[in-house]
């Protein structure tokens, strides 16, 4: 097998709208096929793949909060660039996939475990029969983070890497004592509240700030908000207090040493220097008890380090495409 790592050239901010509409959707687009599976009845879960005509490898998404395939179009190109089959699904409550809130905007799960076993069933019926005895990686963002590295602890030796970006693995809670939080979500869950938005979340907003959000780049905020503004799906904003009370619960069950002792393969996690929703704390005990885990600190970058400006982006990109090469290097594939 031959691999490199070539550099893959970030797109540029200036023109940045102009060449996703115009070269990144369509070089995807035309290598993409999709589906749905049923792993409880009638609650279908969304599923894209992405297969470039020859590949060293397959890369697993698994994306964040009130997040889309859409929303990873742009790393879908630079995987697909970098010689790599991409698979990703839309877990549910999110995209295209089965929703228990009747609200678009509004982002609801029964328990934490439902969205480890829906990714469970895409790995083992879709992405698991479909990679040609190459080599798979994971590639996971901030709640998708927290299904990852639970999903590392539960089915080990199903990946081969692991890059984990931002995880979810400490919630910050902001003003608000998180064992307050805690509390109150309990309750509101306990008195038949569960199904309905957290006080301190709002639905989608058209005219949502750059300020206020959780990336730097203007360009990709920009871009990003206006395929919300035309697509009902994508206008996840909010959680509900089960949502919460089972992300508290399954967080404190992914940092514990037992558990990560559980992880046997190398884990890369981004950890970004100014975020706002989830606390360096979870991710730095993580890490600590892997027995093959790195963690690089982005500075400058706020939670979704993948839309940063390209300053911080370049850098990040070209480290994570070498963590994946380095495969190739230990196993004497290139």
């Amino acid at each position: 097998m031959n691999t490199s790592c070539s550099v893959i050239s970030c797109i540029s901010e200036s023109n940045y709208e102009s060449d996703m509409l115009g070269i990144v959707e369509p070089a995807i687009s035309a290598i993409r096929t999709s589906g749905r599976f049923e792993r409880m009845k009638g609650e279908e879960i969304y599923w894209e793949r992405y297969t470039p005509d020859a590949y060293v490898g397959s890369i697993v998404i698994s994306h964040g909060f009130a997040e889309s395939c859409d929303k990873f179009a742009e790393m879908i190109y630079y995987f697909v660039q970098a010689g790599y089959q991409v698979f990703i699904c839309e877990h549910r409550g999110h995209g295209r996939s089965y929703r228990a809130a009747e609200e678009m905007w509004l982002t609801h799960v029964e328990q934490f475990d439902e969205y480890i076993q829906d990714f469970h069933h895409f790995m083992i019926h879709i992405v698991l029969q479909n990679l040609n005895e190459k080599p798979l990686f994971l590639y996971a963002h901030s709640m998708g983070g927290a299904i990852g590295a639970r999903y590392l602890e539960l089915y080990p030796g199903v990946f081969d890497r692991a890059v984990l970006t931002a995880p979810m693995l400490e919630l910050d809670s902001g003003n608000i004592p998180m064992f307050a939080a805690k509390l109150y979500a309990g309750y509101q869950s306990f008195v038949g509240n569960k199904r309905k938005s957290l006080f301190i979340h709002k639905p989608f907003r058209e005219d949502e700030p750059f300020e206020e959000g959780v990336a730097t780049s203007l360009a990709r905020f920009n871009y990003y908000l206006n395929k919300r503004i035309k697509t009902p799906y994508l206008q996840n904003s909010a959680a509900t207090y089960q949502w919460m009370r089972e992300s508290l619960r399954t967080v404190k069950q992914i940092v514990n040493r037992k558990n990560c002792s559980r992880v046997t393969v190398p884990v890369l996690l981004f950890q970004a220097e100014h975020d706002s929703l989830v606390k360096p704390g979870g991710q730095n005990r993580f890490i600590s008890y892997l027995a093959n885990g790195k963690l690089t600190r982005i500075i400058g970058s706020k939670h979704e380090i993948y839309r940063s400006e390209n300053e911080i982006l370049q850098p990040y990109l070209d480290e994570l495409l070498q963590f994946y090469h380095d495969f190739y290097e230990t196993k004497g594939l290139v």
